[in-house]
């Protein structure tokens, strides 16, 4: 069962790749100075960059890779469409939700 759980969370992280989740800044990424760790309005662990300051504040970021453990993200990008939402050229009765 736990090779399932393992699989199926990297799946759903791998499914919110190229959104926009809100974030919200909770600690310093241990060995990654300049990044910090919170937890997505999808219930995901995200690794972003920030710093400090920023704990117990949100940002809006893009999804990008994942793994079991957590989404690494960039930056927000104006066009890329919220959680729900379809993508670019993608019909909306296709999206994801």
């Amino acid at each position: 069962l736990a090779v399932l759980e393992k699989d199926l969370r990297r799946e759903y992280f791998e499914s919110l790749t190229g959104r926009r989740l809100r974030v919200l800044i909770e600690s310093p990424l241990e060995d990654h100075p300049g990044w910090v760790v919170g937890t997505s309005c999808r219930y995901a662990p995200v690794e972003l960059p920030g710093e400090s300051w920023q704990f117990g504040q949100f940002a809006d970021v893009v999804a990008g890779p994942a793994d079991e453990c957590r989404i690494r993200a960039s930056s927000v990008v104006s066009d890329v469409p919220q959680f729900g939402e379809p993508r670019s050229g993608e019909p909306r009765a296709l999206a994801r939700g």
